[in-house]
Order: C-alpha cells, then structure tokens, then sequence
C-alpha cells in the first residue's frame, strides 16, 4: 500500500529525466569521489521546481544506486521527491541525421522500484533484466550477457564496446513485455533520431511500431519543441518532454560567478517539463492517460498561467459537534488538514459518510449561501477555512473560523437540489426567465420614465380640464351669455352725449387693469429670481458640506443682471404708461364734470364695475377656450396617430418592442465570444461550448388573467353588475392580448371613464401607470435549448441550462463548489459534455463538486480527490490524487463504475493515427 503522502492531489512540478552521472560510460564529470560529491551537490542546488530527477545511464544502474545511497544512508537530496532510475539504451535500427551520417536510436527504460526494499530491487533489475540480454544480435555473443566487463572482453575499452556493440532490441522489448517488468517500466524514445528514421517510407512500419510501444519521447531542444510536438502529434498523442540530456557539470550549473567573484543566476540549467501528478510511477503514468492535461513544456510554472482566488484549506483544530441538537456526529480532528489543489477536487463517500456534509457546513458560513439540512449547525470555530486571494502569493490568504459569525468571500455554491429548485419552485416562465436574464447580465426592461410620466401627466391634465368644462359656469354658452348681459347693461347707461368719453373711458380702464396686471406679474417673476438663488444656495452649501469646492451664488443685481435690468426698464414703462393713463381718466372724469348733471360717481362706478366684469369674463373666455384647444389637443396626443407622429399610447405599445430589441441586443453581445479580447482561445471555446445549443426569444407577454384580477379593483359594484362575472367583463372590455389592449384604451377608455360603474382614479392607474401595468404586461427573453422552450424541456435540461448560464457568466474567476451536479443535470450533458467542461474550467476557477457519479472523479481527471469516512459518527476525510494508490482503490470500492471508469480513461490514448 503506498503512503498517503501528497494529499493535496496532483500538483505542477518539474521533472527533469534525463541526467548521467559520473559512473555513466559516457560523461564529462570525471568519476572520482570529489566529483561524485560535486554531483550531488549540484543536485541539491537545482531550482526549487525540480521535484523528480531520473538517473539516466547507459544500460547500467550502478549510478542510480550510488545517487540513492547519498539519499537514503546519508540524509542527502532533501529537495528532490523522487528520484527514478532509468537505462538508457541503443536500438539496432539506424535513424539518419543526413545523407552520410547514421544516428542510433535511444530508448529509455524507467523503473519503478520500491525504495523501502531498494536493494533487492536493483539486484531485480540486474540478474531479471540486464544479465538475461544478450550483448548484441550476433550469434558468437549468444553466451555474452549485457556487461561492463563483456564491453571490455570485445571491444578492447568500455567505450569502444559501448559505440560498436547493440543489444538485441527485440529482445529488449521480450524482457520489458513479462510479467516481471510489463507494469513497472516505462519507456521512453529520443525524438531526433527516431524523427529521421523514416526515409521515403521505407521504415514506417519500424517507425509507428516503435512509437506504440513507448509512452513519451525526449527532446534537448526547447526552441523547436513546439513545431516537434505539432509534427508527433500525427501519430498520436504522446508527448515530447524536454531536458537537456545532461552529461557535465556545466549544464547542471544554477548559478555563475562574475569576474570580480560576485554570484549571479546562471542560465546554463534548463528543464521545462513540467508534470501534474504525485512525484510517484502511477503519477508518471498519468502522462499517457491524459497528455495534453498532465504534461505543459514551458519556462514557468504553470499554475501561474491564470490567476484566480481560492480555498487552500480546511483545518480540523479539534472535534465540532456538528448539530446543536445532536451529540452523535461530529467532525474528528483525526482529519486534521487538509490542503486544497486550486483546480478540481471531488469529494466522495458513501451514503451517509458525510461528503455533502462538510461542503454544507463550510458553505453556509458564508453570506447568501443557503442550506438544505435539518437541523441547525452547531460552530464553536474549531473548523477553519483558508482562503488564498490569488494563486502567485500564499501569503495572500485570509483565515475564517467556522463560526456563528457570516464571512464575506464570494464564490458559488449550488446545494444538492438546488439546480431543481431553481427550474421548479419559480413561478412560471416570467421568473426563471429574470434569473437566467441576470445570469447573462441582460439589462432588465426598463420602461421609458419620461415618457410614463408624461402619459400620466397628460392623462391627469385631460380629467382635470374636462371636469373644468363640464362646470355649467365655464361652458362657453354661458361666459358668452354674460359678455353679451354685461355689454346690454353697459349700453343701457349710455345716452348719445356720454357714449364716446363713456368708451374712451372703457378703454382706459382696461388698459389701466391690464398695466397693473403685467406689474404684479414682474414684481412677482423678480421675487421668485431672488427665491431661487436662496433655494441653490443651500443645495450648494449641502453639497459643499467641509469644503467650498462651489462658490454660492452672488445676489440678483450680479446673477440675473440681464433679466433684471430688463425687468426695471419694463417696469418704468408699465408705470409710466399707467400714469399717462390715470391722466387720461381724470381728462375725461373732467370732461364729463363740464355737461353731465346727473350723479356721474355712480355712473362712472357702474362703469367701472360693468367693465371689470367684460374684462374678467372676456378672459375667462379666452382661457376656457385655450383649456378646450387644449383637451383637443390632449385627446389627440394621448390617443389618435396620424401621419406626422404617433399618439402617446402607440408609443407605450411601441416602448415594448423597443425593450425587446435592447434585450435582444444584450444577447447578442453576450453570445459574441470572438469579439471579447479578454479571453483567450481556449477561454473562447468554453464560452462557445457553454452556449452551444442555447439561445433566446423575448417576448412581450400579456397575462390575461392578471390584468382581469387587477380590473376587478376599478369597477363599482354596486353601479356596474359584472364586478364578479368575469365573462361579462371579458365582452364589455374585449381586451385578449395586447393588441386589443391597446385598442381599448385608444377607442373605448374615455368613454368607460366617464360611464358609471368605475372607481376612476384606480382604473387610470390600472391602464396608465407602468408601475400597475407590469403586473400584467411582461417583457423578458425564453430561453431555448436545443430549440425548445425552456418550459418544454425536462427538469434535468433545465438544471443543465442553468448551469451552462450561470458558468458562462463567470467562468473564469471565483471557486465554484457544487454538491451532487448528477442529481440535477441532464445525464446525456454530464456524459458527453459536463466532464470535458470541468477539465477545461478548472483551470481558470477551483471547482469542488461533491458527485457519486465515477466519470466525474476519474474522466474529468481531478486533481484531488477527498474521501469521506463515517466512523460510528465520527466524520474523517483523507485526501489524494488519482495516481494514489489508497485513493485509487477507495474510488473503485465507493464508486460504481469506478473500474470501468478507470478503464475508459487508461484506454482513450492507446491508438496510432
């Protein structure tokens, strides 16, 4: 059973394969003990991404063990994981480089031994597998094992036997098939000569068999590997790790000397392969299962390829009763930490072990996050949450004690049902459709205030100037029946003497009044001047509040100085001309004194009075025909189109269309991923994978019944006899959908409103204010997936099209934790689509997903797996990656499926194209 060592799963290391040492045939170190010392140094001294080295000499192991004797008897390379042994050896079939220069081919056999028996293991590897090779495919060395000293007995030196001398590659790969090493190797060719094997097709069989029974290849060439791994990848999917085949000190160089013996970084070092797994054989082995996932060629790490926020730990500082009501199950602090891979982690166990408990526990200590368990939690704070700001700097993390207090991190967490409940428990299309609106950052339709406020207005203004003409004293008839007694009264006084200084007089007194009216009106505009500066002054002086960023304003005779001196210039006219006229007034008062003997004070009175009275009625009369212009008008805006524009309420129905199209407009935008320029490519594709199958319709809808329900509120029982008979109104107001909505209003409105049976002021709210009207009238988008109506599709569709939106909108930032995805999801989406989304995901965002279903766990190839065990109510986690054997084990034991997932998984890659 391997130890359970690297529990936070498959994380980025480099893994440098392909270093000689001193005891190789060929080197340039020197194999003396200083130089052997030298060696180990220069290990110890590599960059702290350089996990796993592989001892890699020619055909022999006596330098693995010699590097393994430092490390195990001598407490030496603490920085390096895993240390594997690997044979370097020449294939007898011939690559050329160019026309007059043959290259052998280089396979490499890696080892897995068991270092806690390491001894017995090399011995393994020496009498199983080098002793039974024969030292070449000629027949007089059939009795000659693969020997230093057989190289020597040959070919005279070890060198000149190691250059002349090939064993038998066919009976390399017979030794490497058994049962003995078949699962314990893996292998390994260098990429150039194997390259320039082929020549005219001539060795293409050679060629692709060679490559099928690898698992990788090797390259030394950092600057082509890109152009290398396009080109191999025509035969399949292996990778062309990098490493600079290191046979000298130079090359294992971290650090170089100046002239003046300074110390600087030197760049004579170089490995960039980096792998995703345990430092262990299995975690090797992941390369082939999942290549394009498990192996990245580059200078840096890359998990610092994209930034983003995530949990880094759950600690277990002692044990929590778990609920307030319940002593019989607690969190053990056996569990103690937990370290958190940023990418995917999976938690599983069986039913009631407690998986989806602790993702609940944890999730409802954060605001808005809800739950779905009985009972109520019970945190004391001996569970503590870490939560790493940015994945460049641990340091950049926060700790949160589980507690009764509520932590603000934002991440999404989906409970188990919580997708069902969202697609079920919504009030009809309307509602699930503002949620996926959200989800998409759709606007939400937003009526045209300006223009609901002035249909208001209007409407308001029209009821008023219509009860002011229905007034008997200020219909037209009657204000014109008083102008016409007023003017018989006024010419019942006048006798042909006094008739023209009796209309002169008139005459004065109107202009007199009409002076005296334009004075009081600009004596009253000059005040509301100095009113208003009073009035922004104190705005400003709120606004101002410590500072004086705005001046206040100066007095009027500064501000207004335009408006004020023409006031004054208009108010020495008005009372110039109202002097000339009193003048005028007392002329023909005078006049009158000279030949008038009866009593003129009462005459001129009634005069006065008589005229007063035209003045006032004639104006009334101009103003009662303005206000009936103005109903025209109004009726005309409100309700009639025309050629030259269109009445208010045709813009209301149009407003609707105009929401439409904007939401129609924000899809648009949202669903053209090519044009976003802060996604990359494989971001792009996500979005587009997300979206794939989905798109909108919006529609304006008219809720019949709604608007029934509200109408039932305007109409008088009493007077109108239908107020419970919801037939009768449906025949007296013909409304049905919203074209005959609009219809009623333009023709039948103002008839209902002045008919009896109507509490009016309700009805006109009902019909005319967008606040009453949206609880009837709707407009929003229905969602489609794979062209049908969301309403349409199954509870499992549904959940899938949720979560598609609800990724789509922030695939790439905060932790997603997702309890049981299988219990809501369409199956078909989780199988063909769900898993290759979260591999792809995972690397812009932690997700954690609580999940019984195996292709989850093992297909989307998660780098931490966390297991929940019940132990008489005591809930323990342990924690590990696929390539963990305990792990590996409790997945097939826990999981069903689990055997046959792993299967699909190791069989995907195993094809030649």
């Amino acid at each position: 059973m391997i130890k359970n060592k690297f529990t936070k799963g498959s994380e980025w290391r480099i893994w440098d394969l392909h270093i000689h040492t001193p005891n190789s045939i060929c080197q340039n170190y020197g194999n003396t003990p200083e130089n052997w010392e030298k060696f180990i140094s220069a290990l110890e001294n590599l960059p702290n991404d350089v996990k796993v080295i592989g001892i890699t000499d020619y055909y022999f192991i006596d330098g693995y063990e010699k590097v393994m004797e430092y490390k195990l008897k001598h407490n030496r390379l603490k920085n390096i994981e895993k240390i594997f042994p690997i044979l370097e050896f020449r294939i007898d079939t011939f690559g050329s480089g160019n026309e007059n220069k043959l290259q052998k081919i280089n396979l490499h056999i890696l080892f897995d031994l068991d270092e806690s028996n390491l001894s017995q293991e090399i011995k393994l590897v020496n009498e199983e597998f080098i002793s039974k090779i024969n030292i070449s495919s000629l027949d007089e060395h059939k009795t000659k094992s693969l020997s230093k000293e057989n190289f020597i007995s040959i070919a005279g030196s070890l060198k000149e036997g190691f250059n002349s001398l090939i064993p038998s590659t066919r009976q390399v790969f017979e030794f490497l098939n058994s049962i003995t090493w078949k699962e314990r190797t893996f292998l390994f060719l260098g990429y150039k000569e194997w390259s320039n094997l082929e020549k005219n097709q001539q060795l293409k069989l050679i060629k692709d068999n060679l490559y099928s029974q690898v698992g990788a290849f090797f390259s030394n060439n950092f600057t082509t590997n890109p152009s290398n791994q396009s080109w191999l990848d025509e035969f399949g999917n292996k990778k062309l790790l990098h490493s600079l085949d290191i046979h000298e000190f130079k090359y294992l160089d971290t650090f170089e000397f100046e002239p003046d013996g300074t110390q600087k970084p030197s760049k004579n070092y170089q490995c960039n392969t980096w792998i995703k797994a345990d430092p262990t054989f299995e975690g090797l082995k992941q390369i082939k299962y999942e290549p394009n996932e498990r192996v990245k060629i580059q200078n840096t790490n890359p998990s610092f390829d994209f930034d983003k926020p995530y949990f880094s730990s759950f600690r277990f500082n002692n044990d929590e009763q778990i609920f307030t009501d319940d002593d019989d199950l607690i969190f053990d602090k056996s569990s103690a930490i937990i370290p958190l891979n940023p990418n995917l982690i999976t938690i599983i166990g069986g039913r009631g072990e407690g998986k989806s408990m602790l993702t609940e526990y944890i999730a409802t200590s954060f605001f808005d996050k809800e739950t779905n368990k009985e009972g109520v939690f019970s945190k004391n704070g001996n569970i503590e949450v870490d939560y790493c700001k940015t994945i460049r700097n641990q340091s950049e993390s926060l700790t949160f004690p589980i507690n009764e207090d509520k932590h603000s991190v934002d991440f999404i967490y989906i409970n188990q049902g919580n997708l069902k409940n969202q697609v079920e428990d919504r009030e009809k299309k309307s509602k699930l459709a503002n949620s996926i609106s959200n989800l998409a950052k759709l606007k939400k339709s937003i009526f045209n205030e300006e223009l609901n406020q002035k249909v208001l207005d209007n409407i308001d203004e029209l009821h008023k100037l219509k009860e002011f003409l229905n007034e008997n004293e200020n219909k037209i008839e009657h204000l014109e029946s008083q102008e016409k007694s007023t003017n018989e009264f006024i010419n019942n006084i006048t006798t042909k003497e006094n008739k023209d200084k009796l209309e002169k007089y008139s005459k004065n007194l109107i202009e007199l009044n009409t002076l005296k009216l334009k004075k009081v009106q600009l004596e009253n505009f000059t005040k509301q001047l100095n009113e208003n500066i009073t009035s922004l002054n104190e705005k400003i002086v709120s606004l101002n509040e410590e500072t004086k960023n705005i001046p206040e304003i100066e007095p009027s005779s500064k501000t207004f100085k335009n408006q004020v001196v023409a006031i004054d210039l208009w108010l020495k006219n008005v009372n110039k001309e109202i002097a000339k006229i009193e003048i005028e007034i007392t002329k023909v008062k005078d006049e009158f004194e000279k030949y008038y003997k009866g009593d003129l004070t009462t005459l001129l009175k009634d005069v006065d009075k008589f005229q007063n009275s035209l003045f006032d009625i004639r104006k009334k009369i101009k103003e009662t025909k303005a206000k009936q212009e103005r109903l025209t008008k109004l009726t005309i805006e409100l309700f009639t189109d025309n050629k030259e524009s269109k009445s208010l309420i045709s813009k209301i129905e149009e407003e609707y269309t105009i929401q439409k199209n904007k939401i129609l407009s924000d899809w648009e935008t949202f669903t053209k991923v090519d044009e976003r320029k802060d996604l990359n490519i494989q971001q792009k594709e996500i979005m587009k994978n997300l979206l794939n199958d989905l798109d909108i319709e919006v529609i304006v809808d008219f809720d019949e019944q709604k608007f029934y329900n509200e109408i039932y509120h305007c109409i008088n029982g009493s007077e109108w006899r239908v107020k419970n008979n919801k037939a009768a109104q449906v025949k007296h107001f013909g409304i049905e959908n919203l074209s005959t909505f609009f219809e009623y209003i333009k023709n039948k409105y103002l008839q209902d409103f002045y008919s009896t049976g109507f509490y009016k002021e309700t009805f006109t709210n009902v019909l005319f204010d967008e606040n009453k009207r949206k609880q009837y009238i709707k407009v929003f988008p229905i969602l489609k997936y794979q062209k049908k109506d969301l309403n349409k599709i199954s509870v499992g569709q549904k959940g899938t099209v949720y979560l598609k939106m609800m990724l789509a909108t922030e695939a790439f930032s905060k932790p997603i934790i997702f309890d049981q995805p299988e219990d809501d999801l369409d199956n078909e989406f989780i199988m063909s689509n769900l898993i290759d989304l979260f591999k792809n995901l995972k690397k812009y965002r932690q997700v954690i997903i609580v999940t019984h279903n195996a292709n989850l766990v093992i297909n989307a190839d998660a780098e931490q797996i966390i297991i929940a065990q019940n132990n008489k109510g005591k809930l323990k986690y342990i924690s590990g990656s696929l390539e963990n054997e305990k792990i590996n084990n409790k997945i097939c034991e826990i999981l069903e499926g689990g055997h046959l997932a792993f299967e699909k998984r190791r069989e995907k890659y195993k094809f030649i194209k």
